[in-house]
């Protein structure tokens, strides 16, 4: 048996001791012989202060978040978590779908980022995960060659989508994993 959390975050900057946590998404999946059995989807804001962002943000990152519709979404989110609430959310999903003691492979696109952001910022969820951890980065490149096919995964709410979640979710779908 094998359990995952698919992830993927969006951040205030590359630099996780002066940046900040603005979203994290994620989904957990257990895989056991032939069968996957796929959580829902979630999709956590931070809430971060105003003042903090406005200093910390570089003209670049205003204009990929401007573009992505993030800054909108934090701006007018009435359900934002602070990021101890947004680790025991994580924390709690994975012990409650596979168990107190379990740890569960990590899986999504960049995990050197995605890594250096959970050992800084939420230390709890690095305990839960695995050494071994599954970069997708490259398949993802790979797959744009061999063209799409069609999904059933999409990760949405009512403004936008988190597209990165989307394409880990695709790529295990397309996967043969048998464990």
């Amino acid at each position: 048996m094998l359990n995952l959390i698919c992830m993927d975050m969006e951040t205030s900057g590359l630099f996780p001791k002066s940046d900040y946590i603005l979203e994290l998404s994620y989904c957990l999946i257990q895989i056991e012989n032939h069968n996957r059995t796929i959580g829902d989807s979630k999709h956590l804001y931070v809430a971060n202060s105003p003042i903090l962002l406005q200093h910390s943000l570089t003209p670049e990152v205003i204009k990929f978040h401007t573009e992505n519709k993030l800054l909108e979404d934090l701006k007018y989110c009435h359900d934002k978590k602070t990021l101890c609430q947004v680790e025991s959310i994580v924390v709690d999903d994975i012990c409650n779908a596979f168990g107190n003691l379990a740890r569960v492979m990590l899986v999504g696109f960049n995990l050197s980022f995605l890594n250096d952001f959970i050992k800084e910022k939420l230390p709890k969820l690095e305990q839960k995960l695995y050494r071994t951890q599954c970069d997708l980065t490259s398949l993802g490149i790979l797959s744009k060659f061999f063209g799409t096919t069609h999904s059933k995964y999409t990760v949405s709410d009512n403004k936008r989508s988190n597209i990165g979640l989307a394409n880990i979710l695709q790529l295990i779908e397309r996967l043969e994993i048998n464990v």
